[in-house]
């Protein structure tokens, strides 16, 4: 048995299809009522979009409108309403990604070059880098001569061309949806993950919070959550603080 129509006008005296209303939950919520009857009440009875719902359709907005003509003078009239915050209808499921990402930082950054002094750096990049054949050379046997074991296999990977070296990291982004308006971060501190999918990330990385997007549509407010995952120790605390 159809629904009672919760509006006033011509539109109550369309004649709503036995199989309406009909209720998609997906990125929205979307409730379809369809109606039959002569071509211009249809025509009549349309409604604009953004139109507020009372009864059954409290808590929606009008997200389209569409009238037909059919055989003769009749006609249909499909209305396609939109959740809002007033819905008593859950919003739409939250979603998550976790994709990987190529850092691939310095070659001096690897965990076996810590130890490597300034000094031994500015020498080794010299070695590399030096204006002249001269200059190159003489901070080549600079390190050879007073830089120690990992010193002298860097600048042997930096004369050779080697300026990083492959590191992977993971993004994770969420997508949450909600009725009403959420709160949101600026981010640049370094956070565990949590919500939405948070339960299957990797051990063994540190992941910074990145700034969080929102955008509105049809009713439902969409905030996207970012964090970047690398190695234990990749993010330097004393630039992003720990929460």
């Amino acid at each position: 048995m159809a629904a009672t129509p919760t509006y006033v006008g011509a539109i109550a005296t369309l004649a709503e299809d036995p199989g309406s209303p009909q209720t998609v939950l997906g990125e929205s919520v979307v409730r379809t009522r369809t109606y039959r009857g002569t071509y211009a009440v249809c025509a009549a009875s349309a409604l604009p979009r953004g139109t507020l719902g009372t009864g059954d359709e409290t808590g929606f907005i009008v997200r389209q409108c569409t009238y037909a003509r059919e055989k003769g003078d009749r006609g249909i009239l499909v209305v396609e309403w939109e959740a809002t915050a007033g819905s008593i209808l859950p919003a739409p499921p939250d979603e998550f990604s976790l994709e990987p990402f190529d850092i691939n930082p310095r070659v001096e950054r690897h965990p076996n070059f810590q130890n490597v002094t300034a000094q031994e750096l500015a020498q080794i990049w010299q070695a590399r880098n030096g204006a002249t054949a001269d200059e190159r050379d003489e901070a080549l046997h600079w390190v050879y001569k007073n830089g120690r074991e990992h010193a002298v296999v860097l600048v042997d990977l930096v004369v050779k061309g080697v300026e990083n070296y492959y590191l992977s990291g993971l993004k994770f982004t969420q997508l949450i949806h909600s009725y009403a308006a959420p709160s949101c971060s600026l981010g640049g501190f370094v956070q565990m993950p949590f919500g939405a999918g948070s339960g299957l990330i990797p051990s063994g990385a540190s992941w910074l919070r990145k700034a969080d997007g929102l955008t509105w549509s049809g009713g439902v407010y969409k905030l996207t959550r970012t964090w970047v995952g690398a190695p234990l120790g990749h993010w330097d605390p004393v630039i992003y603080p720990v929460v």
